[in-house]
């Protein structure tokens, strides 16, 4: 696992095709705080679409693995073997308004 990746998470699956929940969650831990034998991992949801206005979920462009919004606002810890992937890995750009959406919400 590395900040930044997008992993499936098994146990939250939508169980009704019309449910408007993702199953993808981002990464967040710091790189350094992911060895392999750590159990928990902070993770913000990937949502479809928006339900709120708020400056801190970021856009997903058409340089990341797949469509919709990391919400900041809606960190968690995250039991590491419910995820399943990776899918895939933020870009760039994406990563770095993540890293300044989470400053925002926590206020830095």
């Amino acid at each position: 696992m590395k900040q930044g990746e997008i992993w499936l998470f098994e146990r939250e699956r939508p169980s009704r095709d019309n449910d408007p929940r993702t199953p993808y969650r981002v990464i967040v831990s710091a790189d350094y705080r992911l060895p392999s034998e750590r159990k928990w991992v902070l993770t913000a949801p990937v949502v479809a679409n928006l339900d709120i206005d708020t400056p801190v979920a970021v856009r997903l462009s058409d340089g990341d693995p797949i469509a919709g919004w990391v919400r900041a606002d809606q960190l968690t810890n995250t039991f590491a073997p419910w995820l399943s992937g990776p899918v895939g890995t933020l870009a760039a750009a994406s990563l770095d308004a993540l890293a300044a959406a989470l400053r925002t919400e926590m206020d830095l």
